[in-house]
């Protein structure tokens, strides 16, 4: 008897192990998807990956201010029309797992060309941030609730500019 419920104690750790090594793949897998999709840069094919792995009330909170998702999605839309994201680097750098909530810890990197105001030179815009991002499942997917901006440097033409707008 003391080995069978010994057995089956093994066998919970090792069944929530599992679980636990799923949602890890399953959400570092998004950030992948994430980085392919921005770099191919079909608006039509990110707007749908977000609704799918994103929830209904999803939140970007970046240099104090907080975007619901539609204004999330109406940026990407409107820096992806003005230019070409030639990378995009998402690095997972933990997850943690407390039951039906994951905190994720992420570090970002991106390049892009964009025309100047005048449409004349080329400008290459390169970034790095890092984000504190919330993962909860719904029944059995897991789904993005909310990105924290932690830190986000950018530079134009490999001089450092600040991300907010002005300099």
């Amino acid at each position: 008897m003391k080995r069978t419920l010994t057995l089956a104690a093994l066998l919970a750790c090792t069944a929530v192990s599992f679980a636990a090594d799923n949602a890890k793949t399953a959400i570092s897998k998004a950030y992948t998807q994430f980085d392919f999709y921005v770099v191919k840069g079909s608006l039509k094919d990110l707007e749908s990956f977000l609704n799918r792995t994103s929830t209904n009330d999803f939140t970007m909170k970046q240099m104090g201010q907080t975007f619901d998702k539609k204004a999330v999605i109406a940026q990407m839309k409107q820096q992806l029309s003005m230019g070409k994201v030639n990378e995009s680097k998402t690095k997972v750098k933990s997850i943690v797992i407390n039951g039906s909530t994951a905190t994720v810890m992420t570090s970002g990197s991106f390049k892009m060309t964009m025309k100047g105001k005048n449409q004349d030179k080329a400008h290459v815009f390169a970034g790095q941030s890092e984000t504190k991002d919330t993962w909860v499942k719904e029944g059995r997917v897991w789904k993005m609730k909310s990105i924290e901006s932690v830190s986000d440097k950018m530079t134009m033409d490999g001089k450092p500019i600040n991300p907010g707008g002005g300099n």
